[in-house]
């Protein structure tokens, strides 16, 4: 016989280890049972209601969901962008959105009422209710600065998760209702442009922009380098004629071990194939003579040597 602890595992499994009250009894738990396994240490109290596995670890997914469960609302504002995984993503407190004019407020839980319609708003994102890229930036453009709405409209549009046509007409929708931060956003994607948009982090656009601004011939964001072994690399920046790369060095995309090491491998090869490597980090953007004479001597050394060579 199938024992109502065997029954609730896979609910919690699907749920990263929440459940709720409801689901509990209907998997044959008894107030009395519930009780006892929460004083046993066995579960614990997300909120009034809602339970998860003790055993489990407490990820964002696991606390986020417990309050979405507990105020039938869905993940919003800057904990929507923590689950996105954007800038300007903040975990606590948890933030939901909910149509109904009653709000469930729990401890640690920041409950919206939505001024605009949920509905078509609201996906899953690996197993969590959370409003859909191109909604959880407008609603980020509210309660963040300028530069890091910027840096969650470059990260939102480099993962393909949104594109502009798509927050334009969400802007359009929005602009309307009297939302904070809007006219911020049509500032923040009036300077993006194809070029922008495809970088990946969001120094690059930055640094789009300063090259532009210094008057520096304008190198390719991440044009294709054929390696003599036939593998393919892309480099944030190419100068080809030149045979000048350009790496900008961002936490977000350099980051960890594993990804250090194989970002040295691939500008080995690079190097060997014939390329100059230059380095920029965010500090740079504050030094733009650096930069400007950096690119210069660069570039100024190739054309000697070919005229040498």
């Amino acid at each position: 016989m199938v024992s109502p602890d065997q029954r609730i595992l896979p609910v919690a499994r699907r749920q990263h280890a929440v459940f709720t009250r409801g689901q509990a009894l209907s998997a044959g738990f008894t107030d009395r049972m519930i009780r006892g396994r929460l004083d046993l240490g066995l579960w614990r109290a997300m909120h009034r209601g809602v339970y998860a596995l003790a055993a489990a670890p407490g990820t964002l997914q696991t606390r986020v969901l417990a309050a979405c469960l507990a105020t039938d609302g869905v993940a919003s504002g800057r904990t929507a962008a923590a689950v996105w995984r954007l800038p300007g993503g903040q975990a606590s407190p948890i933030e939901v959105a909910v149509m109904s004019d009653r709000r469930r407020s729990r401890p640690s839980v920041l409950v919206r009422r939505s001024r605009a319609p949920l509905a078509g708003d609201i996906v899953a994102l690996e197993g969590v209710p959370v409003t859909n890229p191109s909604r959880t930036i407008v609603d980020l453009a509210g309660c963040v600065g300028a530069v890091t709405l910027e840096a969650a409209v470059v990260d939102v549009l480099a993962r393909e998760l949104t594109t502009l046509d798509r927050l334009g007409d969400r802007i359009s929708r929005e602009q309307h209702r009297g939302r904070a931060g809007i006219a911020t956003l049509r500032k923040v994607l009036a300077a993006q442009d194809p070029a922008v948009a495809g970088t990946r982090s969001h120094l690059e656009p930055r640094f789009l922009r300063l090259f532009r601004s210094l008057s520096l011939p304008e190198p390719i964001p991440q044009a294709e380098i054929r390696l003599p072994n036939g593998e393919v690399v892309r480099p944030d920046f190419v100068y080809p004629d030149a045979r000048v790369v350009i790496e900008v060095n961002s936490r977000r995309w350099h980051a960890g071990r594993a990804k250090t090491e194989a970002d040295l491998r691939r500008e080995t090869k690079i190097a060997l194939d014939g390329y100059t490597i230059l380095h920029f980090t965010a500090g740079d953007l504050q030094r733009p003579t650096y930069v400007r004479s950096t690119v210069m001597t660069a570039l100024g050394a190739r054309d000697r040597r070919s005229a040498n060579g």
